[in-house]
């Protein structure tokens, strides 16, 4: 199961970009179709996933990959640091600079006050959803790094 989710997580931010440049069309062209819109409000949904409640169970997936102790209930399963193992550390990698990008965007970027709200960029961007971030990123990184809840 896990390794289902880490492909799906990295599969997914693999597909969002070219969902980006059809966003992009679609805020500059003219004639808008029926995939444009649809990849505008997949776009949407997902930012507003990304600001909220996704980077904690994303990252918790990757970084049990990047960081492998057989030790973890989690990875109990895995060999680490032999065989196979390489070629997940390298999709994790690619999964967390991924969504990693794509936060930092949506962080700086979208930023929504009413989920009713038609225009998608309703207020100016804060520093405040970066340090929120980057402490989501923190708690799990300590999380993984330590299971029982100390680094000693």
């Amino acid at each position: 199961m896990l390794l289902i989710l880490l492909y799906c997580i990295t599969g997914f931010h693999i597909l969002l970009i070219p969902c980006i440049r059809i966003v992009y069309k679609y805020k500059h062209g003219k004639k808008k179709s029926t995939t444009e819109e649809y990849a505008f409000s997949i776009l949407n949904l997902y930012a507003m996933a990304l600001l909220t409640c996704l980077p904690l169970p994303f990252y918790n997936v990757l970084m049990s990959f990047a960081f492998c102790d057989n030790t973890q209930p989690i990875m109990r399963n895995f060999v680490c640091y032999e065989g196979i193992y390489y070629l997940h550390f390298s999709t994790a990698v690619l999964g967390m600079i991924l969504l990693s990008i794509f936060s930092v965007i949506c962080n700086l970027i979208y930023i929504r006050t009413s989920p009713c709200s038609t225009a998608p960029f309703a207020s100016p961007p804060t520093k405040l959803n970066i340090i929120k971030w980057v402490y989501k990123v923190a708690i799990m990184l300590f999380y993984t790094i330590s299971q029982d809840g100390h680094l000693g």
